[in-house]
């Protein structure tokens, strides 16, 4: 008969495997789902196409909303699993066991919310491409002639004449929906998610603790108030990297700083790229400092651990002022480099001038290109409104990174104070001041 720790331990193992497993099903599809829609940007999408836009030759893209939903639901469902898999690989590594109830309480949160996304991204994606299929097999089959750029094929990759193949690949779409069901399977059966439900309902007493804090529970809303505020800042600054990447072609493609001499040039395509290459690059820097600090006060929450030593403590201070700073220089750049860009083209059309470049920017939306006969082509990167959602996002994240920097500080505070009125403290007080007396 395997004794109490022995079944905890089976149970952990049983969960780290079972997690695991779906934490590599859905990056898998979430992998799938990049490459065939080339990150939700508006190059690529091909979900819930009608037959009104099947047949409108002047479309590139379709829907693209709905791409970028499965991303991101997807995303989140991936990052919400990594987090799971990392708290029961410390379990099972060092057998150390959540210990908090709002820990426990989290945990089943992020349970459900990988469960959720990832069901939301299985519905999109199944969905969005079975009514894509349909819509091109109805007119195929009634003798009909699709006017876009490919007749979709619904189980491999596209093809234009006899040029090489395009996405999206039907068969990776359909695998991307088919590991979603999967991993969400997993999800479902994760004997140790049940456990802990069961542990967090037989302990709703331990909240009457909090009426009336202790030090402990004290420390306990410190270190909770700095988790949320620090899972806000890294959504917020996430959001921003993600709508920067979506477009700019990840920096490649670029439109800050315009000015009326580009604006005016035909021949550029690109402006100042290493100004977009900046934001992203910032964006990023700022995403993994505050999704390590995160990670960090994650672990402290569920497992009772504090940072200790002095360096640590240090390097803490230094992710957070390294995300702030991050997160400003992206704000200001993008902030003022779009600024920048929709004041040279609001002068050149106000004066009766026509730019030379590509399209006319809009600085409120996607871009569109005359083809010559009425009509325009499109839509296309970049989205006026999503870049200025990049900037605003990552001025709440700076933000709230400042709070949870002054959060972690008053935290500090109260472990000095802690340890002062410890008794061990206070002895070694009364030591002192006996030995003075003495002397």
């Amino acid at each position: 008969m395997p004794s109490a720790d022995n079944i905890k331990q089976i149970f952990s193992l049983a969960s780290f495997v079972i997690l695991f497993l779906s934490l590599g099903a859905a990056g898998t599809s979430l992998g799938l789902l990049q490459a065939n829609t080339n990150n939700g940007v508006y190059a690529i999408c091909h979900f819930f196409i009608s037959y009104t836009q099947a047949m409108n030759s002047s479309l590139l893209n379709y829907n693209v909303p709905t791409c970028k939903l499965s991303i991101a639901s997807a995303a989140i469902a991936t990052i919400c699993l990594a987090l799971l898999t990392a708290i029961e690989l410390i379990s099972v590594s060092f057998q150390i066991y959540v210990k908090t109830l709002i820990a426990k309480i989290l945990q089943v949160v992020i349970f459900v919310g990988s469960i959720l996304f990832l069901f939301i991204t299985m519905i999109v994606v199944s969905a969005g491409w079975g009514k894509t299929c349909a819509t091109y097999r109805n007119i195929t089959s009634s003798g009909g002639t699709p006017r876009s750029v490919f007749n979709i094929n619904c189980n491999g990759p596209q093809y234009i004449s006899d040029s090489s193949p395009f996405p999206p690949n039907g068969a990776e779409i359909i695998t991307a929906a088919v590991i979603k069901l999967q991993s969400h399977a997993n999800n479902n059966y994760s004997p140790d998610r049940g456990v802990k439900i069961i542990i967090v309902s037989v302990q709703p007493c331990l909240f009457t603790n909090i009426i009336m804090p202790s030090a402990d529970n004290m420390k306990q809303i410190f270190s909770i108030a700095s988790l949320v505020i620090l899972f806000l800042s890294l959504g917020a600054a996430g959001t921003s990297l993600g709508f920067l990447q979506a477009n700019t072609n990840n920096g490649a493609s670029c439109r800050f700083y315009i000015s009326h001499s580009q604006a005016m040039n035909s021949s550029l395509v690109d402006y100042n790229v290493p100004t977009c290459k900046l934001s992203i690059a910032s964006a990023a820097i700022a995403t993994i400092c505050l999704a390590l600090l995160t990670a960090i006060e994650l672990i402290s929450v569920s497992f009772k651990i504090n940072v200790k030593t002095l360096i640590a403590k240090i390097l803490q201070i230094g992710f957070f002022v390294g995300s702030m700073l991050f997160l400003l220089i992206t704000m200001i750049v993008v902030s003022t480099g779009w600024g920048k860009t929709c004041a040279t083209y609001k002068n050149i059309t106000r004066t009766g001038g026509v730019p030379g470049s590509v399209f006319n920017l809009d600085c409120n939306g996607p871009q569109y290109i005359s083809d010559g006969l009425g009509s325009s082509i499109g839509p296309f990167p970049p989205n006026g409104a999503e870049i200025i959602i990049a900037a605003v996002f990552a001025g709440v994240g700076v933000l709230l990174a400042a709070g949870a920097l002054c959060v972690y500080i008053a935290q500090q505070l109260m472990y000095i104070r802690s340890n002062d009125e410890s008794p061990y403290s206070r002895e070694l007080n009364t030591n002192m001041e006996n030995n003075d007396n003495d002397d």
